[in-house]
């Protein structure tokens, strides 16, 4: 992806997050928060924001790779698992698409990621325990969700075997990591306690942060993974999921080939 096509994704998200209308927004940070409770009630919007957060994790990913994750990732996959917690309560897992699964798997892979840094590691626990179980229930109406939540723990113990005691850092992705939440309300994502502190803490908070170079994916990196149909083999279903695996397990790019 050239830093042109990048910049303008990037524009378009941004844009797109902070025109949408009152009705829309499930937690604006310029409302109190008994103010914008109603609007948790509201599945449509709360599904909106879905490929919103999945979008930022997949680009802030698509950087070479930082032992420590990524801000924006890590806060983005913490606001899915909210919307998930959300949809769990109020039994509407039911009624979603099978592309939830992919929200939920890209957003649990997120998490995992962070394993190194054992304060987050522990703080993002919660939500990746609701994403989890979001998968087991999305598993029960489609059964791409079994071979992703077969990823997501080989992923967690194939990680955990790897991974040394230490404390890594956040990546600030860019100075302007933080722009793409400044529509929602940060007290609605559960680790923005830990990871606002982390970040003030860290010696690259306080730095100009420059935009590292991204990598473009293969040439047919997009093709190399079909929609599945729920009704496919079991087998297919975990290997849909092979390449989700790859990215948190070597550190490489989700998508590729």
């Amino acid at each position: 992806m050239s830093r042109t096509k990048r910049l303008y994704i990037e524009s378009s998200l941004y844009r797109w997050a902070t025109s949408l209308p009152q009705e829309l927004q499930v937690a604006p940070s310029n409302q109190p928060t008994h103010s914008y409770l109603a609007n948790s009630h509201n599945l449509p919007a709360r599904q909106l924001y879905l490929p919103y957060f999945t979008s930022l994790i997949v680009l802030s990913r698509m950087q070479p790779a930082h032992s420590g994750g990524s801000v924006t990732a890590t806060l983005a996959a913490s606001f899915v698992a909210r919307i998930f917690e959300d949809f769990l309560a109020r039994d509407e897992i039911k009624v979603l698409a099978p592309i939830s699964t992919r929200y939920c798997l890209i957003s649990s892979m997120a998490l995992v990621s962070v394993m190194p840094n054992k304060r987050l590691w522990d703080a993002v626990q919660p939500d990746l325990e609701i994403l989890q179980l979001a998968l087991t229930e999305l598993s029960k109406r489609w059964r791409s969700a079994i071979g992703a939540s077969r990823a997501l723990q080989n992923a967690i113990n194939k990680r955990r075997q790897r991974t040394s005691s230490s404390t890594a850092e956040l990546r600030m992705d860019d100075k302007g990591s933080l722009e793409y939440f400044k529509m929602i309300d940060l007290g609605y994502c559960r680790i923005w306690s830990t990871l606002s502190q982390q970040m003030s803490s860290s010696p690259l908070a306080t730095q100009e942060q420059i935009p590292e170079p991204i990598q473009p994916p293969g040439n047919d990196a997009l093709a190399t993974d079909p929609f599945m149909d729920p009704g496919e083999a079991l087998d297919m279903g975990t290997f849909q999921f092979e390449h989700v695996e790859n990215w948190i397990l070597n550190d490489s790019f989700l998508f590729e080939p």
